[in-house]
């Protein structure tokens, strides 16, 4: 187990709470699709890789980025891994990319929790075309 007091405790905890948090949310949304396992604390890296069903992840960035909400879409420079998971087609064109920071507050948290929830009417209306 990667121990917290190598990497700062506080901020360790946090990022664990955080991911584990947005994990559980997305698990339970049946338009989002989660490319990341649960959290494990021995291999811990606070990151989750996702997509919205019928939507790019591209797009999906921008809606956050207009919430304030910061992410990385696309590639991250592996194609070969999206070529594995299958998201290197057009749609979704890669993954969306959240990683929790020193920064990253419990309310920046619940507001991408509900941004992403917010995207199931979008993401239903595309499903049906």
């Amino acid at each position: 187990e990667i121990s917290c007091s190598l990497v700062g405790s506080e901020m360790c905890i946090r990022d664990r709470r955080h991911i584990r948090r947005v994990y559980e949310a997305f698990k339970n949304m049946p338009h989002v699709i989660l490319y990341t396992a649960m959290p494990d604390t021995m291999y811990f890296v606070p990151v989750l890789g996702f997509n919205v069903r019928g939507m790019q992840s591209e797009e999906v960035g921008e809606v956050l980025a207009k919430r304030n909400i910061a992410v990385r879409c696309g590639l991250h420079c592996a194609p070969l891994v999206h070529r594995k998971m299958g998201t290197d087609g057009e749609t979704p064109g890669g993954a969306v990319r959240v990683s929790p920071g020193a920064f990253t507050t419990d309310r920046d948290i619940t507001e991408l929790i509900r941004t992403v929830y917010s995207l199931r009417a979008e993401s239903a209306a595309r499903i049906v075309e």
